[in-house]
């Protein structure tokens, strides 16, 4: 993790407190909080690109099996 100077930010729960890490830990609720905004963003995108691939392979994954089923059973 990289270090930058100490800044204060702001958790969404409205906690305020200092760090000088790239990602820190919210100590009152223990949600990610960032140094710098483009790092939440990046994130967060990370996040929904991981959550969307996953649903497509278990879909597809159904799809084949269905195929599968309705060959074997003709």
């Amino acid at each position: 993790m990289k270090r930058y100077p100490v800044k204060e930010v702001t958790c969404r729960c409205g906690n305020v407190f200092e760090t000088d890490r790239e990602r820190d830990w919210c100590m009152k609720c223990g949600h990610p909080v960032y140094y710098k905004k483009s790092d939440q963003l990046f994130n967060k995108a990370a996040h929904i690109y991981i959550f969307s691939s996953i649903v497509i392979i278990f879909i597809s994954m159904g799809f084949l099996i269905y195929k599968i089923l309705d060959i074997t059973t003709q």
